[in-house]
């Protein structure tokens, strides 16, 4: 690895730990500190990540974020701040977003949904989903976790989420062809229920086809009306 000193570049000391992807190992640079993480086995935790002080050229081991983050795939590392920035995706598919705080040393995460569609309150709790799952927010754990029990809809494409009677009405689309000249919206009850272990279930008390269209149709939004 070489560094900028001055007008001249240099090597710099041996990282800690060998990075067999070392080109693939994101780097950035925060208050003259450049880290670095990933790159090694998951199993180094205590060098995982590490930050090389320019000042006195040593290398340094971060806090280890623990094993979640080591598993997840990093999509981007950026300074923001004063913070680290890490955005990964875990082998859900789950979309998160770890802070690290150089001055506490202390990681932080948050989990983000991607192609998030409206977001729903039952009982002061918020409800989304993206295109596969259903999801809950989870405000003293800040992070979105997934509703559990909902593995039917799993198959279809969601495309909206709303709220009625206490529960919620979730719209999604089957699986079609591309030959196939018309595609189905369905639509399923869900009634949310929170369990002693802290997780949320959906009990689907009823799913049904409610429209056939045209392939080419898209959703753009659900109302409801009392009748």
């Amino acid at each position: 690895m070489k560094v900028r000193i001055g007008t001249a570049w240099g090597e710099a000391p041996r990282m800690t730990v060998p990075r067999a992807r070392a080109m693939n190992a994101p780097a950035v640079v925060l208050n003259e500190k450049i880290y670095v993480m990933t790159g090694c086995k998951e199993d180094e935790s205590t060098n995982w990540a590490e930050v090389f002080n320019t000042k006195t050229q040593i290398w340094e081991p971060l806090q280890d974020p623990g094993t979640e983050l080591r598993s997840c795939l990093i999509k981007g590392v950026r300074a923001r701040q004063g913070k680290l920035n890490v955005k990964v995706c875990d082998k859900e598919h789950m979309m998160k977003r770890y802070v690290y705080d150089p001055e506490q040393r202390r990681w932080d995460k948050f989990t983000l949904l991607r192609q998030r569609v409206r977001v729903r309150w039952i009982d002061n709790v918020r409800y989304s989903c993206n295109h596969k799952y259903c999801y809950w927010y989870d405000s003293e754990l800040v992070e979105w976790r997934k509703v559990m029990g909902l593995d039917l809809l799993h198959g279809y494409v969601m495309a909206e989420i709303t709220r009625h009677a206490g529960k919620l009405l979730i719209f999604f689309w089957d699986r079609f062809g591309q030959s196939d000249p018309n595609k189905k919206l369905w639509c399923a009850l869900v009634a949310p229920e929170r369990s002693h272990s802290g997780e949320v279930w959906g009990h689907i008390e009823w799913t049904d086809v409610v429209r056939t269209v045209p392939q080419t149709s898209t959703f753009v939004r659900c109302v409801v009306e009392r009748v």
